[in-house]
């Protein structure tokens, strides 16, 4: 695979959409699947933050027939609908990062094997 140190947005996308084929279970795989839920929350949160103050009125009001609940529900959907259709990309990003850091701490982790090792042998 290629790597993904220093790549620009565009090649990210990219790789953020092939992700989206990648085997179930892959390291590409969960990354996808928490950058696309980490993105879900992002949207969630700002949706709740839009409409706290809207108060009691309408079918979703906080004070008829539980509709507090129902609209948490709603904007819990809304948000997992608007990642997967890649509304606002931070996940692509995030997905970025994310490869990118496993990639340093493997790195850093070999390193520190290798002089581990070279050590014993002296």
């Amino acid at each position: 695979m290629t790597s993904t140190l220093s790549i620009p947005a565009q090649q990210a996308l990219d790789a953020y959409r092939a992700a989206a084929k990648a085997k179930p279970g892959s390291r590409e795989a969960k990354a996808f699947g928490t950058a696309q839920g980490f993105e879900a929350t992002f949207l969630q949160n700002m949706l709740e933050s839009m409409t706290s103050g809207l108060g009691a009125e309408g079918p979703l009001g906080s004070g008829q027939n539980g509709g507090g609940a129902w609209r948490g529900f709603l904007f819990d959907e809304m948000s997992r609908s608007m990642s997967k259709a890649g509304s606002i990309g931070i996940a692509p990003q995030v997905y970025r990062e994310m490869l990118q850091a496993q990639e340093r701490t493997g790195k850093a982790a070999m390193g520190v094997g290798a002089a581990g090792a070279a050590g014993k042998r002296s």
